[in-house]
């Protein structure tokens, strides 16, 4: 994909919250840097200044004041403005309406901006770019920005690859936490178990996490949101274990062609192998949870492991993919933030591109299919419904929904109730006030925003302790 394609998929992404976040390829690690995504990073103070090694481009650019322009026109919605901050690349390739469009929908609902935190110069596969968190009067966030020699910007996107803070983990005395690596060359991801402290037992049962769309890293980080790790942390309190990795397309450019065996299958299997062959875990009670595009894949997945102990979906789809993308579109356009004709331009365009997914009339371009997937990964999944093939998958199942979930509704779940209902070993459960994300809504709308993930929050602690319970439960 080229710069733009990386740029507008995320915010696409961002609006979606498959959004899950990201960084796209553009900031995807090396094998080699499996621990983090950062290489040769260096903290500068807290008023914000620069240390001399920010390299060559801080000698010529005053990065600093840069990043301080870019905000207070984001903070002022001065999009006409920001738009050409942006490289010659980007706006050959982009319209101004296009550009503006999607930058009102990324941060229109941003609170009042308070000032920058911090800024961390890094290279990522040689680019230098720049980690910048942002205060906002309700929430902070950790963006990534990119420049050319000219000091014009070539990325501007959530940053998921800032070195993790495991303060909590280190004082939290009941768990442990192991960095990994599953697979093989050339495909390895960076992951880590986290593991209970109990010494009265010695093989614990596990969970492999399975991300939504988007490049996700392993803490599944949206925003200033970590939905993995926080379940990754609940349910090891619980007794249970729980491996995360980072998703393939967020630690490497994938080919033109793919499915959602490359994309997802095969290293969940990696996954298990992983799991199944450690000295603490019980290698009969290995379960999946998958979250949203996880979740719709769960049938697929378990079809390829019958050794697996359960299956879990949080959040997944159960419909004709096309038409869940296009009920949020409608959502969306509904929002009274997004009446604005450009706003309805481009969610507009984006209805175009799910109609063509239903048409089966995609092209060939990859930027130009759905959430920048190419022609087979869709082509594969054409009339797959998640509910449908459970059917024939042995396994008990759980299926978990936020009723206050704009991206995947309530629709879905009761699809999933009314196929699989006459089982007994299926077990369904949704949540009055939780969003996509498993967290709770500050909206005051019937249905969670795109805001409600700019806001620091953690996945219910309810949710967490349904899911430990079940698996208890299936001893």
């Amino acid at each position: 994909m080229n710069r733009l394609k990386k740029i507008l998929t995320v915010m696409i992404l961002i609006i979606f919250v498959s959004i899950t976040t990201a960084c796209t390829n553009s900031s995807s690690v090396d094998n080699d840097n499996n621990k983090s995504s950062t290489v040769e990073k260096t903290e500068t103070n807290k008023n914000n200044s620069i240390k001399d090694n920010s390299k060559e481009k801080s000698e010529t650019i005053d990065i600093e004041k840069e990043i301080k322009n870019i905000f207070t026109l984001i903070d002022n919605r001065e999009y006409a403005k920001l738009y050409n901050t942006f490289s010659e690349q980007v706006r050959n390739q982009v319209t101004e309406e296009q550009l503006v469009a999607l930058l009102k929908q990324s941060f229109n609902n941003l609170s009042k901006l308070k000032g920058i935190e911090s800024i961390f110069p890094d290279k990522i596969n040689g680019q230098e770019v720049f980690h910048v968190k942002v205060n906002f009067e309700k929430e902070d966030i950790p963006y990534l920005i990119a420049f050319d020699k000219d000091g014009l910007i070539t990325a501007l996107v959530l940053d998921t690859t800032i070195q993790e803070d495991n303060s909590s983990t280190e004082t939290n005395s009941s768990i442990t936490e192991t960095e990994i690596t599953i697979g093989n060359s050339p495909w390895e991801l960076p992951g880590k178990l986290t593991l209970p402290k109990d010494e009265s037992t010695t093989k614990f049962p596990a969970v492999i996490l399975v991300h939504g769309s988007g490049p996700n890293d392993m803490d599944e980080t949206i925003g200033p949101n970590k939905v993995f790790k926080d379940i990754a942390h609940g349910l090891s309190e619980n007794g249970i274990a729980v491996l995360r990795y980072n998703k393939r397309n967020n630690v490497y450019t994938m080919p033109e062609s793919y499915t959602s065996k490359e994309l997802v299958i095969d290293d969940v299997l990696e996954a298990y192998k992983y799991l199944s062959t450690h000295s603490s875990i019980d290698k009969n009670r290995i379960y999946v949870a998958g979250h949203s595009l996880g979740g719709w894949l769960i049938p697929r997945i378990a079809k390829q492991l019958p050794e697996g102990a359960g299956f879990i979906s949080l959040a997944g789809p159960t419909r004709a993919f096309s038409e869940t993308i296009n009920e949020q579109l409608d959502y969306l356009l509904s929002l009274d933030i997004n009446k604005n004709e450009q706003t309805q331009k481009a969610l507009n365009m984006m209805k175009e591109q799910t109609n063509n997914l239903e048409r089966g009339n995609l092209s060939d371009n990859a930027y130009e299919n759905l959430l920048a997937h190419p022609k087979d990964f869709w082509l594969e999944l054409e009339g797959y419904i998640a509910a449908d093939e459970y059917k024939a998958i042995p396994q008990p199942l759980l299926v978990l929904q936020g009723e206050m979930d704009y991206q995947v509704s309530m629709k879905d779940f009761e699809v999933w109730k009314t196929i699989l209902s006459y089982r007994d070993d299926v077990t369904f459960k949704s949540y009055s006030k939780l969003t996509h994300l498993f967290m709770e809504s500050s909206s005051e709308t019937e249905l969670s925003t795109p805001s409600d993930y700019a806001v620091a929050a953690h996945v219910s602690p309810e949710v967490i302790e349904d899911i430990a319970k079940w698996i208890t439960n299936l001893k």
